[in-house]
This record gives C-alpha cells, sequence and structure tokens, in this order.
C-alpha cells in the first residue's frame, strides 16, 4: 500500500510506499522556500515579450520568501477548489509569482488530478 500528501497548492510532496522503498519524495528543507523546490508541481512562465527574468515563472505550490518583512511568513498557492470520489481527486489552486518583488500578477489557474 502507498499515500500520498497534497499541499495547499494541490501539488504533491509526500508519497510513501509502506512495505517498500518508504519516501520517494524527499523532505522539505528549504528555510525560503518550504514547500517550493521539493515538490511536484506545475510551473508556468508568462510571455513576457523581450523580458525575461525568473520573476516571470508561476509556481503552483507558491511564492519564495526573499523580500523581507512582506514574505517572512509563507505563503502557498490559495485552492480555489477541491472534490474527491472514490479513488481520485481534484484540485484547483492560483498559481502565484515564484520571485517576489515583481510587476506580474498571475493569471494563472492550475487543475491537477491525483488517480490511485
Amino acid at each position: 500500500s502507498w499515500s500520498i500528501r497534497i499541499g495547499t497548492g494541490g501539488s504533491m510532496y509526500s508519497h510513501f510506499v509502506e512495505h517498500g522503498h518508504g519516501e520517494t519524495m524527499p523532505k522539505q528543507d528549504q528555510a525560503r522556500s518550504p514547500f517550493m523546490d521539493e515538490v511536484q508541481q506545475t510551473v508556468a512562465v508568462i510571455n513576457a515579450g523581450a523580458y525575461a527574468s525568473p520573476a516571470c515563472y508561476i509556481h503552483q505550490a507558491g511564492t519564495y520568501q526573499r523580500d523581507a518583512p512582506k514574505t517572512n511568513v509563507p505563503f502557498f498557492s490559495p485552492s480555489l477548489a477541491k472534490h474527491c470520489d472514490g479513488h481520485s481527486c481534484v484540485f484547483a489552486s492560483w498559481g502565484q509569482q515564484a520571485h517576489l518583488p515583481t510587476r506580474w500578477t498571475s493569471p494563472i489557474i492550475y487543475i491537477t488530478k491525483y488517480t490511485k
């Protein structure tokens, strides 16, 4: 048997196989980006034309904490909807700009479905 754990933004952060190899995803150990880089998540890039910057990246999990004091508390991508039925769960979340501050806003809603 196995289990998964899903973060606020609908990203999977744990996959555990009880009588097998154990945890398949590393534990989060990033002080400035809890549940950001060591999760399975979707990332989008805003088409900014000639403007190329990390500020164009929209993460499913949330934002980095590099803009103190505004980001001292982790900000995860808000969950807009979730529904589980039988062996499937679907999540909708509002993707956030990973790098703050930025002049860009996020127009991205991620839909993620997990099925046994």
